[in-house]
């Protein structure tokens, strides 16, 4: 049997993600997985460890370029459970080639089959407040799914674009930003001392949001810290970065690494988007539109 270059990438990559649909437990939280490699329905769903009652919402995390593997925000999706979120992750890339139209089509299948498969064991998960969190070229395309023209299971109520980095398939002139009009909060963080910022990525999508009609809070914040970096590790593990799932895992001396996390620059700003959206609480730092 023959493989071409990108299936046998591929099938690299997942030699540390299990390959059918498993779960497991942790005092933190349960876990399933879901991995259809052929369709590329690819995706995994992070439960807090609580009584169902309690659940705050759910959030989709959708991940930087190739970064498919969900240890590569380790850190983040725990406190993300902490705070009582459901967490949903499409690893929804074509063989680590990005592509506009298909990432988008691979996302928002898998939130249909993820939302079916939550609703199995918490029929009220619709019920629950919805937010897009992503960070990269995920921070372009949390803003792309909803002027795609593609079914979601729930409309959200936040969109956080983390450290927003265009590629040539997912870039802001695919946006029409005038169709952003369901959702109550926008957060667009934006990093000083990262190559990315060079560009002006973050205000661009800021000055874009504003023609939004049905917008109701709006921020745009720049982290100063020294140490924040676009490819800073998210799950505190040097053997995962937030650039390459598996290239790092084997080769980590090719990157420079560091143990400091993005919890100090971005979660607190994250939090509170997520408690004024959902709760309507701690909304002051949000411009009100």
């Amino acid at each position: 049997m023959r493989f071409s270059i990108p299936t046998l990438f591929f099938l690299f990559s997942l030699l540390f993600i299990s390959p059918s649909a498993s779960s497991q437990s942790k005092d933190l939280f349960t876990y399933t997985q879901v991995h259809k490699l052929e369709e590329r329905k690819s995706y995994s769903i992070f439960y807090p460890v609580i009584e169902e009652e309690a659940y705050q919402g759910v959030i989709v995390l959708i991940h930087s370029l190739q970064a498919s593997n969900p240890k590569v925000y380790g850190d983040f999706i725990e406190f993300l459970l902490r705070k009582k979120y459901i967490v949903i992750y499409p690893a929804y890339q074509d063989y680590v080639v990005s592509n506009n139209k298909k990432d988008i089509e691979f996302i928002s299948q898998s939130l249909h089959n993820a939302y079916r498969d939550i609703e199995k064991n918490y029929k009220d998960v619709k019920s629950l407040p919805f937010a897009f969190i992503g960070h990269s070229m995920g921070g372009i395309i949390v803003q792309e799914l909803t002027t795609n023209k593609v079914v979601l299971p729930f409309n959200p109520k936040c969109v956080i674009s983390i450290c927003p980095a265009e590629v040539r398939q997912h870039s802001l002139s695919s946006i029409n930003f005038k169709e952003l009009d369901i959702y109550d909060v926008y957060l667009v963080i934006e990093e000083q001392k990262d190559r990315h910022y060079k560009n002006g990525t973050g205000q661009k999508m800021y000055d874009m949001l504003l023609p939004a009609e049905r917008k109701k809070y709006l921020v745009h914040s720049k982290s100063e810290q020294e140490r924040s970096q676009h490819l800073n590790l998210w799950a505190n593990n040097n053997s995962f970065s937030s650039k390459n799932n598996t290239f790092v895992t084997y080769f980590p001396g090719l990157w420079s690494t560091s143990d400091v996390v993005d919890s100090v620059f971005y979660w607190p700003e994250i939090n509170q988007a997520l408690e004024c959206a959902f709760l309507r609480k701690d909304c002051s730092s949000f411009r009100e539109e």
